[in-house]
């Protein structure tokens, strides 16, 4: 067993629980948008830290393929994350402020 299998096993529960978490966040908290988002760029790197365990494990590499192009998605999906939480927060401290 590699040492790279196991950091790949605890990022991948890690991103487990915290998409379960992500999930389970209360709407008053966070902003339907912005739950959706967290939600999903989480996702990707549990899927990630999933196709990484499989192929580090020598199950399968089929989904290696696939795990570059996730990685791509990140950014996109952490940026329409903050947007919403800018737009929400900052902007009604700006207007409240009367700027």
């Amino acid at each position: 067993m590699d040492l790279t299998f196991i950091f790949h096993i605890f990022s991948t529960i890690g991103f487990g629980m915290a998409l379960l978490l992500a999930v389970r966040i209360q709407k008053n908290l966070l902003g339907h948008p912005a739950r959706i988002f967290l939600s999903l760029f989480l996702l990707i790197y549990f899927l990630i830290g999933v196709t990484n365990v499989l192929k580090h494990e020598g199950i399968t590499t089929y989904f290696d393929r696939f795990e570059y192009f996730a990685e791509i998605l990140y950014p996109p999906a952490f940026l329409f994350f903050i947007f919403p939480i800018f737009s929400l927060y900052i902007l009604s401290l700006i207007y409240e402020a009367g700027f």
